[in-house]
């Protein structure tokens, strides 16, 4: 063992060295064993080197005691500095400042508070983008599922639509709410569906996250534009149409037996990657009997009475508009010119009483000719009356029907069916009814003839 100089402290003498009870030898009279050799004497203590191989940060890592820089902070405070950077730059940075981070934890380093400060920061970020990827990865392999789950009950109504409809497709989403086949909201049957598809369309509309169109070549064109407009103290929202005329026209759904069925994804906005069709046949059937009442057959009745009672009212409106319009003022002209004709020849024969005129032949023939019109005019009139009634009648109860939940509680109300249904029946029945029914025969005719008679010869 070398000693240094000066250090005046005995060394340790083996056991057995020199003579029992006999000190250490001074210095001169030692005299060492035979092939010992004394180690040359040497300066101050220096660490022996390391072993060959090691150098810079591989020396650091593997043999740190003899890796002494003090005062080294230039890692710490660059992982620190770089990692408070990287979050403005959305974590662009933080494998680096990872990296000069645990080179700031290794070694004995000063500013170990800063690196382990600058890890801390770096981690954040990393594990963000680290969870963006899981996450957009998940999703990107499930799309196709979420659009299965979410298109499902749009899918089997329109399949159902198109068995109650010749095969045809309806015109739109709200149609298939209208008719019956769908309630106006998705809050029922969402066990099935996975929970990133059941936070989307929970509550909504089925417009708010389908795109629908008639036809196998429609195309959607872009949403609109949402502005925010103050106009004073108040702030109004108006949607702006860029003008794309990229969307082709709807088809009607009289004639077209095919549609588009695309799903927004569970990223809420159009125009992503995770936008995906609609599969139109699913192995496995949404059972919208899961809607309950909103979904029966009751209800798929009363919306094709309400289809009914819309085409009659139209239909109602206009045989009124006809019969005011065109053969009121043409059987009325009619009456007119009998009445100028018999009038005319009653003064040509100088004819003064009633007995006179019936009595002549000529005078008969007009003065029946005016009976029938009066009848005529009579029917039209009483049509009328009655279409009038039965339209005002079927106004109320469409008013009825406006909303959807009206119609689930009328559905259950068998009075109200049969009444609703009777109301059908008799403007039906009213509408194809031919004017010549309401003519009260002969006796009716010389009854009015005989009216008008008294009434211009008293």
């Amino acid at each position: 063992m070398n000693v240094p100089p000066g250090y005046n402290q005995q060394p340790n003498v083996p056991p057995g060295y020199g003579a029992p009870g006999q000190s250490y030898p001074p210095q001169g009279q030692y005299s060492p064993p035979q092939g010992y050799s004394a180690m040359p004497q040497s300066g101050p203590y220096m660490p022996p080197p390391p072993p060959h191989g090691f150098r810079g940060a591989t020396r650091m890592m593997f043999n740190p005691a003899s890796y002494r820089q003090p005062g080294t902070g230039a890692f710490g405070t660059s992982s620190l500095i770089i990692s408070i950077v990287s979050i403005f730059l959305c974590g662009i940075l933080s494998p680096i400042s990872l990296l000069l981070g645990f080179a700031g934890l290794i070694g004995k380093k000063t500013h170990k508070g800063a690196a382990l400060a600058g890890v801390i920061i770096s981690i954040i970020p990393a594990a963000f983008w680290i969870f963006a990827m899981t996450f957009g990865l998940h999703h990107a392999f499930n799309s196709d599922k979420y659009a299965l789950q979410a298109t499902g009950p749009v899918v089997a109504a329109i399949d159902e639509y198109k068995k109650d409809h010749d095969g045809r497709v309806p015109p739109s989403l709200d149609s298939l709410v209208e008719e019956g086949y769908l309630p106006a909201r998705w809050n029922a049957g969402l066990d099935s569906v996975d929970s990133p598809v059941k936070s989307l369309v929970e509550g909504k509309e089925w417009k708010e996250f389908l795109q629908y169109g008639p036809g196998s070549s429609y195309r959607f064109a872009p949403p609109p534009r949402r502005a925010v407009k103050r106009t004073g103290t108040e702030i109004r929202e108006d949607w702006i149409d860029d003008g794309d005329d990229s969307a082709e026209p709807m088809v009607p759904a009289t004639t077209e037996k095919t549609y588009v069925l695309k799903f927004i994804g569970v990223d809420g906005v159009w125009g992503n990657s995770d936008d995906r069709d609609a599969v139109q046949n699913p192995e496995k059937k949404f059972d919208l009997s899961v809607f309950g009442g909103s979904n029966t057959s009751a209800m798929r009745e009363l919306a094709q009475t309400k289809r009914q009672l819309e085409s009659a009212q139209q239909e109602a409106l206009a045989k009124i508009s006809s019969l005011t319009k065109n053969d009121l003022p043409k059987a009325r002209q009619r009456l007119a010119d009998n009445e100028k004709e018999l009038k005319k020849l009653a003064a040509k024969k100088n004819l003064q009483s009633k007995a006179a005129i019936k009595a002549d032949k000529d005078c008969s023939v007009w003065l029946k000719a005016i009976g029938q019109e009066l009848q005529v005019i009579t029917a039209i009139e009483n049509k009328m009356q009655r279409l009038e009634s039965s339209l005002n009648t079927i106004k109320g109860s469409l008013a009825n029907l406006r909303s959807q939940e009206a119609m689930a509680k009328l559905a259950d109300n068998k009075q109200e069916l049969a009444e609703l249904q009777a109301l059908l029946d008799n403007t039906t029945k009213e509408l194809a009814k031919d004017e010549t029914s309401e003519y009260l025969g002969d006796d009716a005719k010389s009854k009015a003839a005989d009216d008008w008679l008294e009434d211009q010869y008293k």
